[in-house]
């Protein structure tokens, strides 16, 4: 029997003008994926009732969401990229803003919503295929993490939540205009060893740092009325930007940045070869823990948490400049 590979996946998204309603000539752009969990789910509504037997006598399907990830890599396209947009719609979404002069910020106030339509084509050995479309997708979060040990690119996943999907069908949606054939056409990938990436604290290069992380999470909140399975909508609540940065143990330098319960200024640059990068400002942090331990007999290292915070400076808790 045929059975459907990995492989032989795609996925696309498709920018709606509003939440929920794939446009009626769709622009796909097919984007390259490690892994995703996007998934349709529905509520359990089980039978409450007391009986003699104690064995349900019914269940029920509640109310519609769709959550997940889309794990990929970081790709820079540079300042106003033209003919790949790649994943700076999603940056979009997670901020409810967009972009401006090639600086992505979090608006002062008020949100721009920016959701998708997403294609999942899913591809039997025998070449028989099925389409999954979520609509009403929000990128609310993302995740970036680097360790100078691992022998990947530097990863990204984004996360996701819609609020319905169409019946499964065996063709793509209709009108469906490809804008990329592939992404980028020639992919550069940024990697741990990049002379082009550095980590600045306070302004100054830090030279010994051996891994870090950084989250953005908007709190997404699906907004149900009563006789519909479906949310009406999908709107955010306050956003958090964190991480962790973790250190060659060389001195108590970054140990006291703990301790002296001070702000810094964090600055982290990602680039290609090209060079092609995005840089993350967060002008304002303060470190909220240090872990410092002695596991063994190797190297010691302290890893620090952070959190950033709204400035005056910036009006903003993170800044992404693409260039």
């Amino acid at each position: 029997m045929a059975t459907a590979l990995g492989s032989q996946t795609q996925i696309g998204y498709i920018t709606e003008i509003t939440a929920g309603t794939t446009p009626g000539t769709p622009s796909i752009y097919y984007i390259p994926v490690k892994a995703n969990t996007l998934n349709y789910v529905r509520g359990d509504i089980k039978d409450n009732l007391i009986v003699t037997h104690r064995q349900s006598v019914d269940t029920q399907q509640g109310n519609i969401s769709i959550n997940g990830e889309i794990d990929t890599n970081v790709f820079a396209l540079g300042a106003t990229p033209t003919g790949h947009q790649g994943f700076d719609p999603f940056y979009e979404s997670v901020f409810g803003a967009a972009w401006s002069s090639n600086v992505l910020k979090f608006p002062t106030s008020g949100i721009t919503p920016k959701t998708f339509t997403i294609e999942q084509k899913i591809t039997t050995d025998a070449g028989t295929s099925q389409y999954f479309r979520t609509k009403g997708m929000t990128c609310h979060s993302f995740s970036i993490s680097s360790t100078a040990t691992s022998n990947e690119p530097i990863g990204i996943k984004f996360s996701f939540s819609g609020l319905n999907q169409d019946a499964l069908a065996t063709t793509p949606i209709t009108g469906l205009v490809p804008t990329n054939a592939t992404f980028p056409s020639t992919p550069t990938l940024i990697t741990n060893v990049n002379t082009g990436n550095w980590v600045k604290l306070n302004t100054v290069a830090a030279t010994n740092v051996t891994a870090w992380t950084l989250d953005v999470k908007n709190a997404a909140n699906y907004n149900y009325v009563v006789n519909n399975p479906a949310a009406d909508s999908i709107t955010y609540g306050d956003v958090e930007v964190s991480g962790s940065m973790t250190f060659l143990f060389q001195s108590v330098t970054e140990y006291n940045y703990f301790i002296g319960n001070s702000y810094h200024v964090l600055e982290i640059k990602l680039a290609d070869n090209v060079p092609k990068s995005y840089t993350f400002l967060m002008s304002k942090v303060k470190f909220t823990a240090a872990t410092q331990t002695v596991p063994n007999a190797g190297t010691l290292l302290v890893t620090l948490p952070f959190r950033a915070h709204y400035n005056t400076t910036d009006n903003s808790a993170l800044v992404i400049t693409r260039a």
